[in-house]
């Protein structure tokens, strides 16, 4: 999970959760666990991106590589990952997704509510718009 502002206003708070669809990619688990790993050194988004840039290229030796690439200086980084230190909380994003309904990703939850249907970036600015004119009602309230 990584988790940011936008906008430097400390108006929207965004959280990354892996829902690795193993089924569809056999390497998303180890994928999601090298993101893990490359967010204790401050490096999450880098290596999201890396991950997506070559999705058809996840195995264990080469994420390690891309996180040398990124800069992560971690030397236990591909023991870490053989050893599936961050299996657990892989798993504990994918069961809160279970439970909230995600089959499928991308999945969009603001305040709690699903965005459904085909997202946009059109249909997604306007649900993050209408999240905080609620906020400002009950504040007001």
């Amino acid at each position: 999970m990584c988790a940011g502002t936008w906008g430097g206003k400390r108006k929207v708070n965004f959280n990354f959760r892996h829902f690795p669809l193993v089924k569809i990619h056999q390497r998303a688990h180890k994928a999601a666990e090298a993101a893990i790993g490359a967010a204790q050194e401050g490096k999450f988004l880098e290596m999201h991106e890396m991950l997506l840039k070559n999705r058809r290229h996840l195995g264990t030796i080469t994420l390690k590589l891309y996180a040398k690439e990124i800069g992560c200086a971690n030397k236990s980084f591909l023991t870490d990952l053989i050893n599936s230190k961050y299996g657990w909380f892989v798993q504990d994003d994918l069961k809160h997704g279970i439970d909230l309904g995600v089959r499928d990703v991308p999945a969009f939850f603001i305040n709690g509510e699903k965005l459904e249907g085909n997202i946009t970036v059109k249909s997604l600015t306007e649900f993050i718009k209408d999240a905080l004119k609620k906020k400002k009602i009950k504040k007001a309230a």
